[in-house]
């Protein structure tokens, strides 16, 4: 499940580097997050607010292809790896295919993705709380606040069982390097 390759130069191997990598990428959404608070247009028809929302998008494509680099992205379905032939009971003894997980892989990443849930179901659940607690909401002021809790939703959904699992997996040995 997860492979090795160096990005920018730098090894993915050890447990340190991941967690640097997952930092940066989290960190870089600090300053997206201050563009919105800060654009501040007249009226929300203008072009600003699209480029800063397309911004937003290009941020979690790239950060989605990054951590997808490292750990397989399962985020949305995948083709199967067999192309469409039938899946026989295995009862017969035919050679694990690469691409298949083994239980351990399926486990750590099932926790992943379990923590993951866990901690955008609170976040929508806190941002519901809050929302609900404000009585009367301007139009410049609710799509101020949309945008806020929208694009740390989208980024926590498209990368964060992949950074779960960067962040708690140990060390990879040099006899296991790809």
């Amino acid at each position: 499940m997860l492979r090795t390759p160096e990005i920018l130069g730098f090894s993915m191997a050890s447990r340190k580097n991941r967690r640097v990598m997952v930092a940066v990428n989290y960190g870089l959404l600090l300053p997206l997050m201050a563009g919105i608070i800060l654009f501040r247009p007249p009226t929300y028809h203008v072009p600003g607010l699209k480029i800063i929302m397309w911004v937003a998008v290009a941020f979690f494509t790239v950060g989605f292809a990054i951590l997808g680099k490292i750990v397989d992205p399962t985020t949305f379905p995948l083709p199967s790896p067999r192309g469409g032939e039938t899946i026989s009971l295995g009862l017969a003894h035919a050679p694990q295919s690469q691409v298949e997980p083994d239980e351990r892989d399926i486990s750590v990443r099932n926790t992943a993705y379990f923590q993951a849930y866990r901690a955008l179901a609170t976040y929508i659940y806190v941002g519901a709380l809050l929302s609900a607690g404000i009585d009367a909401w301007s139009f410049p002021l609710a799509m101020k606040t949309l945008q806020l809790f929208s694009v740390p939703l989208l980024a926590m959904a498209l990368t964060l069982p992949q950074a779960i699992i960067l962040w708690s997996e140990p060390d990879i040995p040099e006899e296991l390097k790809l």
